[in-house]
This record gives structure tokens, sequence and C-alpha cells, in this order.
């Protein structure tokens, strides 16, 4: 880690919550036993902004940010402050102009791995989670 998130991560007051084990588990688990790969967010230590636009995505997930090496930070999880991930979508089914909505949702299998793993979370929506890399502590 370098001097400049040490120095972020103490002038913040932040606490670590994952470790490289947990963030490795988290996202074989996304991967491998999800029925579908849940569209997600994460914000960088030293990031600017909150992601709160992430939180009224309802529609597909076309576009969405996978799991692999590269979408996810590159497996630097140290600098990962958090994750915000949304185990729920829905496809259009049809015409541009007539269609139906089908819908996707993968909640109790996303809390049980969550619990599988002790991985810790927050709910912060309908449908939205997210998983603290690091927590202000005050």
């Amino acid at each position: 880690m370098t001097e400049k998130l040490l120095k972020y991560i103490n002038e913040n007051h932040l606490v670590s919550y994952m470790n490289n084990t947990k963030w490795n588990e988290f996202r074989n688990a996304m991967i491998n036993e999800m029925p579908f790969e849940p569209s997600y967010m994460y914000k960088l230590l030293d990031e600017e902004g909150t992601g709160e636009y992430f939180s009224s995505l309802d529609g597909d997930c076309e576009g969405c940010d996978t799991y692999d090496e590269e979408s996810f930070n590159f497996l630097q999880y140290d600098e990962i402050e958090w994750v915000k991930v949304k185990p729920r979508y829905y496809e259009k089914i049809g015409g541009k102009l007539a269609y139906k909505k089908l819908f996707h949702d993968a909640e109790s299998e996303f809390l049980e791995i969550m619990k599988k793993y002790s991985i810790p979370y927050e709910k912060i929506g309908e449908c939205l989670y997210i998983i603290y890399g690091y927590k202000r502590c005050f």
C-alpha cells in the first residue's frame, strides 16, 4: 500500500473491514455461485464521489462490469473503499415499443453467500448492498 493511501486512511479515520482472502471469496462466489453475476460498482480510496447514481439502477445489466481481474480493480483489493451490489435486474423481452420486463432476483442467494463466507455488508436500499473494504469509524 502506498504512503498516499495510508495517509488517506488515517486522515479519514477508516477501519479495514475486508482482507484479500475475503475479497477473493466474494469475487469468486459472484462468478461461480450466483445464478448471474450481479451488477456492482466500487469506489477506490482516493476517488471522489459516492456513486449515488447507482442506487437507481433497476434495468438490465448490459454494459455492467464483470468480476474479471481487469474490471475488479486488477485485484488491488487494498485500494477498494466499498463495493455496492444489486443482486436483481430485469431484461426487456420483445420489441422496442412493446416489451415485457423479465425480472431476475438472486437476493436470497447473495445473502447466503455473505453468510457462508462471513462477509460483512449493509443493506442500503430495496435491493442494494454495500460491502466495505474500509469504513469510517466515527
